[in-house]
């Protein structure tokens, strides 16, 4: 077992926009993972998915 801890991202979305997401990147994961170590690299990552924020969602950075 490493001494590293996991670290775990929840992004609250519908149905629909769930569905909508998995048709544009069927490897959710996987991408948001490269678009993480890309920014760490310093490499250009790619566009994330066109999406407008609902006024009526909260986001949050708390620590868990």
């Amino acid at each position: 077992m490493s001494e590293g801890r996991d670290r775990v991202i929840c992004v609250p979305l519908s149905e629909d926009e769930w569905a909508a997401f998995i048709a544009r990147v069927p490897e959710p994961v996987a991408w948001l993972r490269t678009q993480i170590l890309s920014q760490l690299e310093g490499a250009q990552a790619l566009p994330p998915p066109q999406r407008t924020v609902r006024p009526d969602r909260s986001w949050s950075t708390r620590r868990v």
